[in-house]
């Protein structure tokens, strides 16, 4: 959507996505001046990090307005490895845990030191740029 209809969006926050646009796409997001964090585990089980983020994680790094969220383990909020079933760490594509939980952990501190205020932070921050 955001390649569709730049001019309608001040962010966005692809989660796990499967799909990375286009060098030339990346740019024209870039250039709308649109805020991104891109947020995918480094072992997720079905969109492979590999495969759909590493062919282009050095571009999305270098956009001004975007945070690469690419954590080594997807964790619960409190701080454990997320599904641990039967000694293999599963539940790598539900990253989605950790941006519902703000990306702040149940004792308050933050997953990534770019988003001290978690996810609603950076959305208030977006959001008052206009």
């Amino acid at each position: 959507m955001i390649e569709d209809y730049s001019e309608d969006f001040d962010g966005a926050i692809p989660i796990a996505s499967g799909y990375v646009p286009s060098a030339e796409s990346l740019r024209k997001i870039e250039d709308a001046q649109i805020c991104l964090i891109v947020a995918h585990g480094r072992h997720d089980e079905m969109a492979s990090f590999d495969e759909c983020i590493a062919p282009r994680q050095e571009e999305l790094q270098a956009m001004k307005n975007c945070i690469c969220y690419f954590p080594e383990w997807v964790r619960n909020e409190d701080k454990g490895v997320a599904s641990v079933n039967y000694g293999m760490e599963m539940g790598q594509h539900c990253l989605i845990n950790q941006i519902q939980a703000n990306l702040i952990y149940d004792d308050g501190m933050y997953y990534d030191e770019r988003l001290p205020q978690g996810v609603t932070g950076w959305i208030k921050e977006v959001c008052s740029v206009i």
